[in-house]
């Protein structure tokens, strides 16, 4: 059993306290009477300067642990992981890029006015809007059905091909 730490106490000492603010590991135990009065008077910026206190509570915003602006902390790990994922990165800027596409992929984006990489939605956007253009039924130019024909099957081309491109990142995963 612990006695109290207050002079000429000989209640239990059930309660803990910190002997100073500098001091922050060592304990005192009190009864609650005594724990109490101590409270009341405790205060952990008693000593410090007004700086000293701003420049504490700025610590404890961080909980006491350095912190550096986005990418401004760089170490050998993070270097590593950048350099990892880089590979990753350049296969997918390869993958849309045009170069590595089949002609007739390339010849397909042409006619329908498309640069890579492009999305189905782009696709289907320029799509419309040149069958609409060159649709024998609006437009009453002799070439206009030869050109409404080029259009959907460059258009039904570049769809397999987008479907093919999604089924192969689906299996990846």
């Amino acid at each position: 059993m612990r006695c109290c730490a207050a002079k000429q106490c000989m209640e239990r000492g059930d309660y803990k306290a910190h002997v100073s603010p500098r001091d922050m590991e060592t304990y005192v135990y009190f009864c609650l009477k005594h724990i109490r009065e101590h409270h009341a008077v405790w205060n952990y910026y008693a000593h410090m300067s007004t700086a000293e206190i701003y420049q504490e509570n700025e610590a404890d915003v961080t909980w006491r642990r350095p912190s550096f602006p986005f990418g401004a902390h760089r170490t050998p790990m993070t270097e590593k992981l950048k350099q990892a994922f880089q590979r990753f990165m350049d296969d997918e800027a390869k993958e849309q890029s045009a170069e590595h596409y089949p002609q007739a992929i390339k010849k397909a984006a042409t006619i329908l006015h498309l640069t890579f990489p492009f999305s189905y939605t782009q696709l289907k956007k320029k799509y419309h809007h040149l069958a609409k253009q060159y649709h024998p039924d609006v437009n009453p130019s002799n070439d206009a059905a030869e050109l409404f024909k080029k259009i959907t099957e460059a258009y039904n081309a570049l769809n397999v091909f987008l479907e093919s491109i999604e089924r192969r990142a689906y299996d990846k995963e």
